[in-house]
């Protein structure tokens, strides 16, 4: 019942007028009801009908009784948007009683105002002490009754003009002029100190005459005796509440479907969803004119949409036959069904034989024409062999519905294998695209081939596709860098009962050669001041044809070849070096298709200068006074050093490298501790050559 009371509100609440709070509100105490007020109005030109509703059933419960202080203030606009106050009123509006329902029913009979008076005056549910958990159940009991009833009222209210006074939820206001502003507000009359109460307001412009809504398009679907219609509802600033749906089978004269106003109760994501209303009709391919009408919170009808033009459809299909034997006919090939098919329908056209090789279908028929009602009889002379036959035979009438009968099955039995394939034959490119031909076969059942492929002609063929191909080529993929050399296939033929012909036989397809051989390594060396001895590992692959060394300076990106050797050679000595002088070496691999290995791990030498050069001059040490730092400094020997290479010596364990310095300083500072320290320095050239190691300085710290 909750949910129902949302669906009844729905229509009402999607054109409320937000509220706007008083001036200054109240704070509202902890447990306090808040009493929430929707209010909106229309211009008709010769009056403003102003329509509201509490927003809860609590807030319809504690106004009921007194209803509302309405309040009325007409505004004239000046120059500069200034408004000047020209009118103000107030007056008080009570829902009617009990006997204003009645005498209203009694001179209107309007049904709609009896089950109004219900829901205002209708006792609530007494509490039922014999239910267990007499205390939760008998409030939810009173709770869906309450928000049931307050539903129903609000939906009442959006039909009947009558229903909205009797109510108290409507005022109208009959003194308008043009170019004037109507300021309404609305309040309850009992103020309850437990209550936070919103003030309702709605502005009308004079000026703006309120034009009656046009209905949008409906759509229809069309089905056996029955016809549903669809429309959305949401439209425009006031949707509609209600709908009035009229039919005519003229086109012409129009009578309503719908006593009451047609109510769609939609939420959440229904709401997007279009309105459906279900019509039942006496007789198919009969055309039907149908249209709508809306009904706003107002209670004004919107014009008639556009007639819609629809006829119902014979979607019910003739009585089933039954398949009642199924048999091969010996020495034919062929199968024999028959059936039987007790009732005859006025438009029954005719039988369809169907077959197909799968108990779900799809089923192609194999009779020619419709069968007539009498035949109970069926000879199939061309069924598939060596795969299944599944037969339906379908009723048919002259529109076309179609009532089928079970599927029957029957199966010819096939053992003959097709022949052997010729004719193989293919080529692979140079992208590893491999491209295999053979000759079709000449069997009327034959279904396709399956083709196999492996590495070696003693190895296990594997099959290259689970689907037969039906055709006589297929394109297949490979991978050419490896270290295979030839692939190969064959050919498989199949009927369509899956016997399977000998293999075609092996075709043996060369490989582009598209691996380049393993590098070579090198695994040893040995520098003089006049000559490199090299050492290398060959390279593994079986199709090398020669070996090419080269060589360049360490700063220079030109290889030069030095020399090129046979497959298994792996030593040379080069002599032709300078002292002094980097060299890079490295070998490159070539096999028989001219694809190369690419050069190996490069080696870098340093072919060592005779004697020393330049000594470093006035390398001086000493410690900075009043701090465990001992700083040095030096003349460099020449402009071209690249770094220089600091000892170290503590006590007697003798002097080790303790860092490089740049080439460009010629300072340098060493933290220290407690203990006797011996410093020298030596100098790097930029071409490799190094100086001779300097003066030993010795200092001690304390």
């Amino acid at each position: 019942m909750k949910y129902l009371f949302l669906f009844f509100i729905l229509p009402f609440a999607l054109v409320a007028t937000a509220q706007k709070k008083t001036g200054k509100a109240v704070p509202p105490k902890k447990d306090s009801v808040h009493i929430s007020l929707h209010m909106k109005a229309q211009n008709y030109g010769d009056s403003i009908v102003v329509r509201w509703a509490p927003g809860t059933a609590v807030s319809w419960l504690l106004t009921q009784k007194n209803g509302f202080v309405f309040k009325r203030k007409v505004f004239r606009k000046g120059q500069k948007n200034v408004f000047s106050l020209v009118d103000s009123s107030s007056t008080v509006i009570h829902p009617w009683s009990l006997d204003a329902w009645g005498n209203y029913f009694k001179s209107s009979h309007d049904s709609l105002s009896a089950v109004a008076a219900q829901m205002v005056f209708a006792k609530a549910l007494p509490f039922d002490k014999s239910k267990q958990g007499n205390s939760f159940n008998n409030l939810s009991e009173k709770y869906n009754e309450q928000q049931s009833r307050f539903g129903f009222a609000l939906m009442l209210a959006d039909f009947d003009p009558a229903v909205a006074d009797g109510m108290g939820f409507r005022y109208v206001d009959k003194k308008v002029s043009r170019g004037l502003y109507y300021l309404y507000t609305l309040v309850p009359v009992e103020i309850r100190p437990y209550a936070k109460i919103d003030t309702g307001r709605v502005l009308v412009d004079g000026s703006r005459k309120y034009i009656r809504e046009k209905f949008p398009v409906i759509k229809g679907i069309a089905g056996d005796k029955k016809i549903k219609l669809l429309w959305y509802s949401g439209i425009g600033t006031n949707p509609f509440s209600g709908f009035i749906i009229e039919r005519s089978e003229d086109g012409k004269n129009f009578s309503r479907l719908n006593r009451l106003p047609f109510v769609a109760f939609k939420s959440g994501k229904e709401k997007d969803k279009p309105v459906e209303y279900s019509d039942s009709v006496s007789q198919d391919y009969k055309n039907y004119y149908y249209r709508v009408i809306g009904i706003n919170s107002f209670g004004d009808h919107s014009d008639p949409s556009q007639i819609l033009t629809i006829h119902a459809l014979d979607l019910t299909p003739p009585h089933y036959p039954l398949i009642s034997s199924i048999k091969n006919i010996k020495g034919t090939g062929s199968i024999q069904l028959q059936w039987t098919k007790n009732e005859k329908e006025n438009d029954f056209k005719g039988y369809i034989v169907g077959r197909s090789t799968n108990l779900k279908g799809p089923f192609m028929p194999i009779s020619k024409d419709f069968l007539p009602y009498g035949t109970t009889r069926f000879t199939d002379e061309h069924p598939s062999t060596g795969s299944p036959n599944y037969y339906i035979v379908a009723a048919v009438d002259t529109a076309g519905n179609a009532g089928r009968s079970l599927p029957a099955y029957m199966n010819v039995e096939d053992h003959t294998a097709p022949a052997r394939p010729g004719g193989v034959a293919g080529s692979i490119d140079s992208s590893g695209r491999v491209s295999i031909h053979w000759n079709w076969g000449t069997e009327d059942d034959l279904a396709g081939y399956r083709v196999f492929f492996a590495n070696a002609p003693d190895h296990q063929f594997t099959p290259l596709s689970q689907d037969l191909v039906t055709d006589s080529s297929f394109t297949d993929s490979i991978i050419l860098k490896t270290l295979t050399k030839k692939i190969y296939y064959k050919v498989i033929a199949y009927d369509q009962a899956m016997n399977a012909s000998p293999a075609s036989p092996i075709l043996v397809l060369n490989k582009p050669d598209r691996v380049p051989p393993l590098a070579a390594m090198i695994k040893g060396f040995k520098v003089t001041d006049s000559a490199v001895v090299l050492a290398w590992f060959p390279s593994s692959s079986n199709d090398v044809s020669r070996q090419i060394l080269y060589r360049k300076q360490d700063s220079s990106t030109d290889w030069t070849a030095l020399s090129e050797f046979r497959p298994k050679d792996s030593v040379f000595t080069d002599r032709k070096i300078l002292s002094g002088h980097r060299y890079v070496y490295a070998i490159e691999t070539i096999d028989s298709s001219g694809l190369h290995s690419g050069k190996s791990f490069p080696l870098r030498v340093y072919v060592h200068a005779k004697g020393y050069r330049g000594q470093i001059k006035k390398f001086e040490v000493e410690k900075v006074e009043g701090k465990n730092i001992v700083s040095m400094h030096w003349i460099a020997p020449s402009n071209d050093i690249r770094y220089y290479i600091l000892y170290r010596g503590q006590d007697d364990h003798g002097l080790r490298m303790t860092g490089n310095i740049p080439g460009t300083s010629s300072v340098c500072e060493d933290k220290i501790m407690p203990g006797n320290y011996q410093y020298a320095i030596k100098a790097i050239y930029n071409n490799g050559d190094e100086s001779a190691l300097s003066d030993v300085k010795t200092i001690k710290a304390l």
